[in-house]
């Protein structure tokens, strides 16, 4: 260790308490753990067979190479790792070696500042480094190498020297590892670092620089795989937009953030339109969320290209209500000239109505990660693909850029593209269709409520109708998305429910939402519900006319109880003595919809028989309707004609709107 004491002080101030030797317990107060039994990922292994212990002692993982394991020569410990037989794709080692002056482009860095390319020279193969070189040099960078800075003669330190010279001993000649450690540093200092993600060197400093809050990228593409062993030093970036003109969607958005940050595995950037003085900016902002201004050059062409069509497109997506929301979820497709994103070769991209359930890591995407963008399904299972979920390969989006807005910019249809979709979303899966089609992204990071609860996933999605959508449902047997709100609440939606409460805490529409699927947990209330939506159940058949107002259940005082208490709902007594009080009083409603036939006098359950019937009962469906193949055929939704005229600077006619759509808020709003 080159400096003890600035170690601790480092490590002090990164929360972790470091202690010297002679501090240290004693020798035989340690439970030793040898590291090779646990493969390369010890961090779980460890803290699950070690956690009540004290004082735990532990070999360094290099101990767990063979001394022929260590090999100076990059080329072969390159070839070592691609060839290990396990099923991981490695195949990033050498990517874009042969064509780094292109590749540096991508990555937005200018040849006006001077390049160091540093390496230990004497293990580089001669042709492959006159190629690099050649390259940069055509490219205009100017360029310096350890030759310029590092000394020809054999010397260690000044002081070192000047003994050697009066003691007549020869000096020692400096090595690699000397090298290595002034690159390093010069490294940390730079303006901008790019390297090879396979790389121990350079994966170490990009890590590094990446937790300072520094520029670093990679040019090889793929993943880091150093992060594989070390989970805690990589954050993956993910990036959403909102804007300040859209409140009804802020709870889902709070919620995203506050589960994203939870996970400790996301560095959260939202591009912002809209005024940055606004309440949910200065909130986004305050828990610690790069807030990215962006206007897009394309802006106005975009807008000329929609105005004219807005009317007959309305149908398709409500995005077409305003410009401003068509922008807003247009903003999307500059992912790749966001500039400070420049410096990333993976984001993962997330509309603001999701909520994290488990860390994420680059890898968990599955390798190899994807050549352009990664999407998964919409409302049924074919292509075109869902945009509220995106893996996004910025260098390769950042190289077809030019022709991907060529593309969306030459629709004549008022930007709805045909056999793809509308807005944005249309436009990548018609560009990145073959991509798309070769690789999709697993359901697991883009799961939605109204399917079957998954236990294994990482995001889900409030896709189509948002939760206050879905309560407003329960009260007017009204949805605008044919049947995506029934099958919310047979399938997975009361499930994700009850653990996304613990990010939206605050909010009195969720919590009014979770009542709901108590009171839904009820047998008796299952089974009428299944009826009025025609699906088998043990009761007889009810002919069932939905009043607006069954079951609008005013909650007394608990906004005022949020307000005061913030805490979490399953932890409170009071809401938990609210949430019984609701169920009494929808069960009286049920009672009043199926003609009073016993429903006010149901037996109580315990949560986990509740549970279990959301589960269970509630997703009775033994096969899917498959109505949602012709979705923009029977989604009827009734749009202000004058409030639309307004927006487009248009006269105003009526405009009835039939067909489908995501009906999200788009980027700007709650999603897609």
């Amino acid at each position: 260790m080159y400096d003890q004491s600035y170690f601790i002080e480092a490590m002090a101030a990164a929360g972790l308490r470091v202690l010297p030797s002679e501090d240290a317990p004693p020798p035989l107060s340690y439970v030793h753990a040898p590291l090779a039994e646990y493969g390369w990922n010890v961090a779980a292994p460890l803290a699950d067979h070690f956690r009540e212990v004290s004082h735990l002692a532990v070999d360094c993982p290099l101990f767990k190479l063979s001394s022929a394991d260590l090999v100076s020569e990059d080329w072969e410990l390159m070839w070592r790792w691609q060839s290990i037989n396990d099923g991981i794709v490695r195949d990033n080692c050498y990517s874009y070696t042969d064509d780094i002056g292109a590749r540096m482009a991508l990555f937005n860095l200018q040849n006006s500042t001077t390049l160091y390319v540093g390496s230990y020279w004497d293990d580089v193969d001669k042709d492959r480094r006159e190629k690099a070189f050649a390259q940069l040099s055509a490219a205009g960078y100017r360029m310096v190498t350890s030759a310029d800075v590092f000394p020809t003669t054999n010397i260690t330190t000044v002081n070192h020297l000047g003994q050697q010279q009066q003691q007549g001993v020869p000096p020692v000649r400096m090595g690699r590892e000397f090298k290595a450690m002034v690159e390093y540093f010069l490294g940390m200092r730079s303006n901008r670092f790019i390297g090879n993600s396979v790389s121990t060197f350079a994966a170490l400093a990009l890590l590094e620089r990446r937790r300072r809050g520094a520029w670093a990228a990679y040019y090889n593409g793929g993943n880091i795989p150093l992060a594989t062993l070390l989970p805690g030093l990589y954050e993956l970036p993910w990036v959403f937009t909102y804007n300040s003109w859209s409140p009804d969607y802020e709870y889902m958005l709070r919620g995203a953030v506050r589960s994203a940050l939870s996970t400790g595995s996301l560095k959260p950037y939202c591009i912002f339109l809209g005024n940055t003085s606004s309440p949910i900016a200065n909130w986004l902002v305050g828990r610690g969320v790069t807030l990215v201004r962006h206007t897009p050059t394309w802006r106005e062409q975009l807008l000329a290209k929609a105005r004219s069509k807005a009317k007959d497109n309305v149908h398709h997506s409500h995005l077409f209500k305003t410009p401003d929301m068509l922008v807003s979820t247009f903003q999307r497709v500059d992912l790749p000239v966001v500039p400070v994103l420049d410096q990333y070769t993976y984001v993962l991209y997330t509309d603001a109505d999701v909520y994290f359930r488990k860390p994420i890591r680059l890898d968990d995407f599955g390798l190899p990660l994807p050549r352009s963008v990664s999407m998964s399904y919409e409302f049924v299972d074919m292509f075109p693909y869902n945009a509220g979920v995106i893996v996004a390969n910025l260098p390769t989006m950042r190289q077809n850029y030019n022709a991907f807005i060529a593309m969306m910019l030459a629709n004549d249809n008022g930007l709805y593209y045909t056999n793809y979709g509308p807005a944005d979303q249309g436009i990548m899966n018609k560009f990145y269709e073959q991509d798309l089609r070769a690789r999709m992204l697993s359901q697991a990071f883009n799961t939605k409520p109204y399917n079957a609860y998954d236990p294994a996933s990482f995001i889900v999605h409030f896709h189509g109708p948002k939760p206050h959508q879905l309560l407003a449902f329960l009260t007017t047997s009204k949805c605008d998305f044919f049947n995506v709100c029934e099958n919310s609440f047979l399938y997975g939606l009361c499930s994700y429910v009850n653990e996304w409460l613990e990010w939206v805490y605050d909010d009195l529409e969720a919590l009014r939402l979770q009542d709901a699927c108590v009171w839904l947990g009820k047998q008796e209330v299952a089974q009428v519900f299944k009826k009025k939506w025609g699906l088998p159940g043990e009761l007889a058949a009810v002919n069932l006319t939905v009043q607006g107002d069954a079951g609008a259940v005013p909650l007394v005082n608990r906004t005022e109880f949020v307000q005061q208490h913030h805490l979490h709902l399953r932890h409170s007594t009071h809401l938990t003595r609210g949430r019984r009080r609701t169920s009494t009083s929808l069960t009286a409603a049920v009672g009043r919809i199926s003609g009073g036939a016993g429903s006010n006098h149901l037996p109580e359950q315990s949560t986990e028989q509740q549970q279990q019937q959301q589960q269970g009962q509630m997703g009775g469906q033994e096969k899917r309707d498959e109505g949602l193949r012709d979705f923009d055929k029977v989604h009827a939704v009734t749009v202000d004609e004058e409030e639309l005229a307004a927006a487009w600077d248009a006269p105003a006619e009526s405009v009835v709107a039939v067909g489908g759509g995501d009906g999200d808020a788009g980027g700007g709003g709650g999603g897609k």
